[in-house]
């Protein structure tokens, strides 16, 4: 099986396994498989129940939802994409724009060890930099990947604060991630200098962490007058 007969294998199946979970799966799926990172993104993925507790302004309880549904779907989701593609995927990280109904998970396969020698140049040094100086400490290992057309990936490692870290000790790891996520999003949005930086105009930003590990994954998404194919 070639790359591109894994990606649409890999699709076909996650749309499906989402539809069983929500009772109604994305309208699209695109996956990219781009050792040693694997993308999945999803369009116009809100279920008839999720688009009523939205209506009701109540985004938050959506997210509690899918996270619930997702344990029990990334494992399957690993299993699957292992048996497809030989790749192990040692993390799965995910996020939603639910104005927008869309969706991405993002793997990746290598260690900590892969990191500790690289110098980052060009375009991949400026998006680094911009990463770091809008968020609230300097990660001390990262890495990007511009993984197809429309999709950019930051990985970060030792990302959290201390004060971070005892929060999520005390089991406030959700309430943290909720507040992140909306202060992380809202300074890239709102940051000419990082838009700047991708092919067409940012549609969306997606962003993860394993408070465990202390790493995260930042996922851009881009319009850049190319069709939706160009993520395939």
């Amino acid at each position: 099986m070639n790359r591109k007969e894994q990606e649409k294998t890999i699709a076909s199946y996650t749309g499906r396994v989402l539809r069983e979970q929500f009772g109604k799966g994305p309208e699209a799926v695109y996956v990219t498989v781009a050792p040693p990172y694997i993308t999945i993104y999803l369009r116009n993925f809100l279920s008839p129940l999720e688009k009523t507790i939205m209506e009701e302004k109540n985004e938050h309880s959506v997210y509690q939802l899918r996270d619930n549904v997702m344990k029990r779907v990334l494992p399957e989701l690993q299993a699957y994409i292992h048996k497809i593609t030989g790749i192990y995927l040692k993390d799965i990280y995910y996020d939603w724009e639910l104005p927008n109904r869309s969706g991405l998970m993002a793997g990746t396969s290598f260690t900590a060890e892969a990191l500790k020698e690289r110098q980052p140049e060009g375009v991949e040094a400026d998006v680094l930099e911009l990463v770091a100086a809008h968020t609230e400490v300097k990660p001390q290992r990262t890495a990007y990947k511009k993984v197809n057309q429309r999709t950019f990936l930051v990985y970060r490692e030792e990302c959290l604060l201390q004060a971070e870290m005892e929060l999520i000790r005390l089991g406030f790891g959700e309430t943290l991630k909720q507040a992140k996520r909306e202060v992380e999003k809202k300074r890239f949005y709102e940051s000419e200098p990082f838009l700047s930086l991708f092919d067409g105009k940012v549609e969306n930003v997606f962003i993860d962490w394993n408070f465990e590990k202390n790493t995260s994954m930042i996922v851009v998404v881009t319009n850049n007058n190319r069709s939706l194919s160009s993520m395939e």
